[in-house]
């Protein structure tokens, strides 16, 4: 069997690359990837994740969430639901134990994020100290477009077009600085 990675060397393994600014160039989209964080994220037991606690629109600290530890008691439960005892299902919460395939989470997980934002609600995303966010699912009404086209190369001018969407659905993300991040000052003009 394979090494157990830590979800730090998971995360390692596919940071983005770093642009001018300093900032990361996002990489496309890889199940791969994603199924290596997932796998990860099961097997490492110690795994913290800092969530912000806000209190009257201020920080009020952090809360530290064992996601690994509360996927592995929802696991237990389940084992128990199909007979086994809870002696034996006891296992599953040991870092020894290994879990060493996640074949469909991901579909679960998109479809499910997907279902429920499809009939109009909104997903929040865990906050933490410098992050707020939630993506939510809108529907686009049908368009039709008329603009002048021009070669990328030489800018030559290639024509008149009329472009038609039909009505289709697209993801909105909506993130914003948290509140106990920013202030306000009124600043005096000079005269």
């Amino acid at each position: 069997m394979a090494k157990v990675m830590t979800v730090e060397e998971a995360l390692a393994s596919m940071v983005g690359k770093r642009n001018k600014d300093g900032g990361i160039n996002p990489n496309r989209f890889s199940k791969k990837h994603f199924n290596r964080l997932m796998l990860a994220m099961l097997n490492d037991t110690n795994f913290v994740h800092k969530m912000a606690k806000v209190k009257g629109g201020e920080l009020d600290g952090e809360e530290e969430i064992m996601v690994t530890r509360g996927f592995r008691r929802f696991c237990k439960k389940l084992v128990e639901k199909c007979g086994v005892d809870k002696m034996e299902s006891e296992k599953i919460m040991s870092p020894d134990f290994i879990i060493d395939d996640v074949e469909g989470l991901y579909e679960f997980i998109a479809v499910a994020l997907y279902k429920y934002m499809e009939v109009g609600n909104r997903f929040d995303l865990i906050p933490t100290v410098d992050f707020k966010g939630s993506i939510t699912i809108k529907e686009i009404p049908e368009s039709v477009k008329v603009s002048d086209a021009f070669s990328p190369q030489d800018r030559k001018y290639l024509g008149t077009f009329e472009t038609k969407k039909k009505k289709h659905k697209s993801i909105t993300a909506k993130s914003d600085c948290p509140s106990y991040l920013k202030s306000r000052k009124e600043v005096k003009k000079k005269k």
